[in-house]
């Protein structure tokens, strides 16, 4: 390369700069009269503190009940059962399977119910699990795999037995067998004794029940009668019942023999009435003669205490005779024969008394057993409230005459905590002249608003929560009156502060 050529490639380089420096200034320039670029910030990871894994644990024998610790099983909720039995008249016995839909509250490795039949087999979501045999109807299911708390499963039980063998924790028997018949109901204690449940009645629940029987007898349940016959076996026939209702274990009974059957649909709800063939003509018509008046009866209870909650309604009169009398089976109460053997007005009385049960006691139920005088207070101030509407006796008549002549050792035990072996004891009447008492210290038309609202509620309810409502309806502190008729020892003062109406 020549000097010449040399200077003309350095003149080009130098030229060749000047230019890139000239156009880096003009980007350069331009660039500064650009708004800054927005700051895109760094995405953060969230952290979170994993959630503790809760262990499972085996579903405990008993809910805890103060009278009853072994009733039921804690763990979990009872949402729907059905129940499909075959009753053999030869031997007694009762083949069955019952299917519970049950939703967990915790994670659950074994699952508890109540039967004192023997179990054949038993599924959890389909799957084979074992059977632990417990003391007395205890039952524990050991699952393969944890339920999980908020999910729902399926429990189905096969089983066999005589229901008579069952008894109760007191020891009573709520198997009754008659002439070419048999009947299952009690309190506190008796679906055990023909299918398995969680027998306590802080779980109410809703059923379908399948019963087969021979051709020539009837199966009478709770709620309504979907079918008489069933089945295609000539030599058998199989009824169903259901109710859509949620309500206690043991308001749902069985009654199987020959019964006379009549049936009517009054203000849109199913009747069905049942008498026992097995009493005389007279004795028959009698009984259907005053299950036929329920209707009425239903009507003004409703008046009193809002809409009728269950989907059926009826009754039941048998010819055994039971510790009982009359029960409050869910749309249908069943009375023995002893009904016959009352007055027209002890008839109606009771009549009332158990179809106010639909309200309480089946529908709101007693949180523990301890709270029966929920059940029984307002049934019998309900007869009570009625029979001076149809003309009877004054509720405040009653009242002031049971109050002056209780007998020795009637203000004894506390109604709020009767006690197991007070649980149907003075209940009725003292919890009857409580509420009537308390009527008069509140006056009707905030006492009427109470017992609605009280009615109203749907499940589990406990003395303490009427207690506060009552306060709550009242607009003032009813701690004094509560505490001296429902939890003192003695007969309440004879002052209007305390309801006397004299």
């Amino acid at each position: 390369m020549t000097k010449g050529e040399a200077r003309r490639r350095a003149r080009v380089v130098i030229l060749a700069l000047a230019a890139v420096l000239v156009v880096a200034g003009v980007v350069t320039a331009l660039a500064l009269q650009r708004p800054p670029a927005p700051i895109v910030p760094v995405p953060q990871v969230e952290t979170r503190t994993p959630t503790p894994t809760v262990p499972p644990r085996q579903s405990n024998d008993g809910v805890g009940d103060p009278y009853y610790p072994n009733a039921g099983g804690d763990g979990y909720d009872a949402l729907s059962y059905d129940i499909r039995v075959r009753w053999d008249e030869a031997s007694g016995e009762l083949n069955g399977t019952t299917t519970m839909r049950i939703r967990p509250d915790v994670n659950l490795s074994a699952v508890r119910v109540d039967l004192g039949l023997t179990v054949d087999s038993a599924t959890v979501d389909g799957t084979a699990v074992p059977v632990v045999v417990g003391n007395g109807s205890d039952r524990m299911l050991r699952l393969s795999k944890v339920l999980q708390a908020g999910r729902e499963s399926v429990v189905s039980i096969t089983y066999h037995g005589d229901p008579r063998s069952v008894r109760s924790d007191g020891g009573d028997r709520p198997v009754q067998r008659g002439d070419r018949g048999l009947m299952i109901a009690g309190e506190p204690i008796s679906a055990t004794a023909w299918f398995p449940s969680n027998d306590h009645p802080s779980d109410p629940a809703t059923y379908a029940v399948s019963v087969t029987v021979p051709k020539d007898l009837q199966a009478i349940s709770a709620g309504r009668l979907i079918s008489e016959d069933a089945d295609s076996d000539p030599n058998t026939a199989t009824w169903q019942w259901r109710t859509d209702r949620p309500t206690p274990t043991y308001t749902v009974g069985l009654a199987i023999g020959p019964f006379r059957i009549e049936r009517e649909t009054v203000d849109g709800i199913p009747y069905v009435y049942a008498v026992s063939k097995l009493l005389s003509a007279d004795e028959q018509n009698v009984a259907m003669d005053t299950l036929k008046t329920t209707p009425m009866r239903v009507r003004q209870l409703a008046a009193m205490y809002g809409k009728y909650p269950m989907d059926a309604g009826g009754g039941l009169v048998s010819a055994m005779s039971t510790s009982f009398g009359a029960l409050e089976i869910a749309g249908r109460p069943f009375y023995d024969s002893d009904f016959l053997d009352l007055s027209d007005a002890g008839r109606t009385e009771l009549v009332v008394h158990e179809n106010a049960h639909m309200w309480f006691g089946n529908t709101v139920t007693p949180a523990t057993w301890a709270d029966i005088v929920m059940n029984e207070s307002f049934a019998t101030h309900a007869s009570w409230t009625i029979g001076e509407l149809n003309g009877g006796r004054s509720a405040n008549d009653r009242l002031q005459s049971r109050w002056e002549d209780a007998y020795p050792g009637f203000w004894r035990q506390p109604i709020a905590n009767p006690g197991r072996d007070n649980m149907f004891g003075t209940t009725y009447d003292r919890g009857a002249m409580a509420l009537q008492a308390l009527k008069n210290v509140m006056g009707r038309s905030k006492f009427d608003t109470l017992v609605r609202r009280w009615a109203a509620g749907q499940g589990p309810h406990s003395f303490n929560q009427f207690r506060t409502l009552a306060s709550e309806v009242a607009g003032r502190d009813l701690s004094d009156f509560f505490t001296a008729w429902y939890s003192a020892d003695s007969a309440p003062p004879k002052t209007a502060e305390y309801g006397w109406p004299g």
